[in-house]
C-alpha cells in the first residue's frame, strides 16, 4: 500500500464517527419533530404537560385541572401539592418556563423537541469539554458517541421530563470553565 492510499484510508476513517455523531443527532430532532409521542409514557409526564399547559394558558404556576371547581381527591395527585384551593407541582418550574414557547409553538410536542434540542447541545458540549481538556479529537467523537448510544440521555432526549435540561445546565458551566485555562 502506497503512502498515498494509506492516508486516504486513514482520512475516510476519520470522517466515519462525526457523519455518526451527526446523523445519530440529526436522527434525535428528527424523531422529536416527525414521531411525536402518542401520550404520556408516565405520570411525571403528564404533571409536566399539565404544569407547562396551565403556564403557557395563563401565566399561572398553578396547575388546573378542574380541581379549583371542583375539590375531590380525585383530581389530586401524589405529584401535586393543594395551596388555598389550587394544585401546584412539587417539580420545579424553571423548566415549564423554558418550555413554553416550544409547547405554544407544537403542544406537549414541544416538549420533546425541547429536549432534542438540549440534547444536541449538550452532546456538542461534551464534544467540546472533552477536546479542551484532552486535546484529542478521536477521544473527544467517542464522548459524544458514548452518551448517546451507552446512556440513559438518549431516551430523555425524546420524552417531555426536564432531565436533559438539566444536563445542559451543569453541561454548559463545565465547558464554558474548561475553556478557560
Amino acid at each position: 500500500m502506497t503512502l498515498l492510499a494509506s492516508q486516504e484510508t486513514t482520512f475516510k476513517h476519520q470522517a466515519i464517527k462525526p457523519a455518526v455523531l451527526v446523523f445519530l443527532l440529526l436522527l434525535t430532532l428528527g424523531l422529536a419533530l416527525f414521531f411525536p409521542a402518542g401520550g404520556h409514557l408516565l405520570i411525571d409526564e403528564g404533571i409536566y404537560h399539565m404544569m407547562v399547559r396551565s403556564f403557557a394558558l395563563d401565566g399561572s404556576l398553578s396547575v388546573w385541572n378542574g380541581f379549583e371547581e371542583f375539590p375531590t381527591p380525585e383530581l389530586s395527585f401524589p405529584m401535586l401539592r393543594e395551596h388555598d384551593g389550587q394544585l401546584f407541582s412539587q417539580y420545579p418550574h424553571l423548566s415549564t418556563i423554558l418550555a413554553t414557547p416550544f409547547y405554544w409553538l407544537a403542544g406537549f410536542q414541544g416538549l420533546t423537541i425541547l429536549n432534542a434540542l438540549a440534547f444536541i447541545a449538550v452532546v456538542g458540549l461534551t464534544f467540546q469539554l472533552a477536546r479542551t481538556l484532552f486535546d484529542d479529537r478521536n477521544l473527544a467523537l467517542n464522548a459524544g458517541l458514548i452518551l448517546t448510544l451507552s446512556t440513559y440521555a438518549w431516551q430523555y432526549s425524546q420524552a417531555a421530563w426536564p432531565h436533559t435540561l438539566a444536563m445542559l445546565f451543569v453541561t454548559r458551566p463545565a465547558a464554558r470553565d474548561s475553556s478557560k485555562d
